[in-house]
């Protein structure tokens, strides 16, 4: 294989890995560090990062001691591999906390507020059950009231009927013994 195919041929493996290395990562929280336009502290720097920052990783060195890194604003260099994490930085974490915080306080107003109503509402209506509960407790002694009464008529009532009926069982008794002594005494006088 010719020297310029080989060149070629790894030139092109070098640019395809370094583009299929590209993730997602955050420079570490607890350091600002200098972004290098090489793989060593011997190049330029471009500028420094930040603490938490985002960034891009696209490639690392041979000797894995520097990351090729795409900062937040474009800028693409070189920092030490030891300050490049992949998992997402406080200062990230801290702001989606704060936000989802933020969010719960104003969900926890709502809730408090709706509780609050909620609260008015079972006030209301255990008033209007004690209430009602007093009506049922007034209707049930009327109708107790009622029935006692009721019972002492039908008795009072029973107690009349017997007593009228012995009386017209006794004037019937009486007009029986009168008519038939009167119809014995006429026999009697005619048989004279």
């Amino acid at each position: 294989m010719s020297p310029i195919k080989r060149l070629f041929l790894a030139s092109s493996v070098a640019l395809f890995s370094a583009f299929s290395f590209a993730q997602e990562g955050y420079v570490s929280d607890s350091v600002y560090t200098y972004l290098h336009t090489g793989p060593s502290a011997k190049f330029r720097i471009l500028g420094s990062i930040n603490a938490g920052s985002k960034i891009t990783i696209v490639e690392q060195s041979e000797d894995k001691k520097y990351t090729k890194i795409i900062d937040s604003k474009g800028r693409e260099g070189w920092i030490m591999s030891e300050f490049v994490s992949t998992q997402e930085s406080l200062k990230h974490r801290y702001d989606a906390l704060e936000s989802r915080l933020n969010s719960q306080l104003a969900s926890n107003e709502d809730l408090s507020r709706e509780s609050s109503s909620v609260k008015k509402q079972v006030s209301a209506l255990q008033s209007r059950i004690d209430s009602l509960t007093g009506e049922l407790a007034q209707a049930k002694s009327d109708v107790t009231a009622a029935q006692d009464k009721l019972k002492g008529e039908d008795e009072e009532i029973k107690i009349q009927w017997f007593t009228r009926g012995g009386i017209m069982v006794f004037a019937s008794f009486l007009v029986g013994v009168i008519v038939c002594s009167l119809f014995s005494r006429k026999k009697k006088r005619s048989s004279w």
